[in-house]
């Protein structure tokens, strides 16, 4: 009904409590668990940190009534968080033709290119992610030509905490 619509839904609660592990609760996994991105949020605002990152790809009709409902949360609840995200369907593969052509798409407000780099594999990360191009994705990011491709656009590179 419309009511339920303004109000929400209500919550039904257990009689009984049953104590998870506390690792199905750990932040590294990324299960889109929503009592993590609760849990995480409040620690945030604890913690005096304001920025939040969005997985906001455009495009991606799956997610989009999710990120913008999340995006208006987050504005409400007083975060800041970035416009849009480039780079999480190619996770992994961010090669320097692929920014150049994602630098394309970048818009107004802040956009996240979104990277794994690393000067070396190690056998932590061969395993969490074994055919991701690390030393690839760090060529792409020091690459001269994404350099001067972003001066020609006047863009600037930032971090989280620089939003606002």
């Amino acid at each position: 009904t419309a009511e339920t619509v303004r109000t929400g839904l209500k919550l039904a609660l257990a009689t009984t409590v049953h104590r998870n592990s506390p690792a199905t609760l750990d932040p590294a996994w990324k299960t889109g668990n929503y009592l993590n991105n609760i849990l995480c949020l409040r620690e945030a605002k604890a913690r005096g940190i304001k920025q939040v990152r969005l997985p906001r790809e455009p495009g991606d009709l799956a997610l989009a009534p999710w990120t913008a409902l999340m995006r208006a949360r987050l504005r409400a609840g007083g975060f800041v968080c970035n416009d849009r995200m480039l780079g999480l369907t190619h996770t992994g593969h961010m090669t320097e033709e692929r920014v150049l052509a994602l630098l394309e798409a970048v818009g107004e407000g802040a956009t996240e290119l979104y990277f794994h780099p690393a000067t070396r594999v190690t056998e932590a990360l061969a395993a969490e992610a074994p055919d991701y191009d690390r030393a690839g994705e760090l060529a792409a990011l020091t690459s001269p030509r994404v350099k001067a491709r972003l001066q020609s656009l006047g863009l600037s590179p930032a971090v989280f905490r620089d939003l606002s």
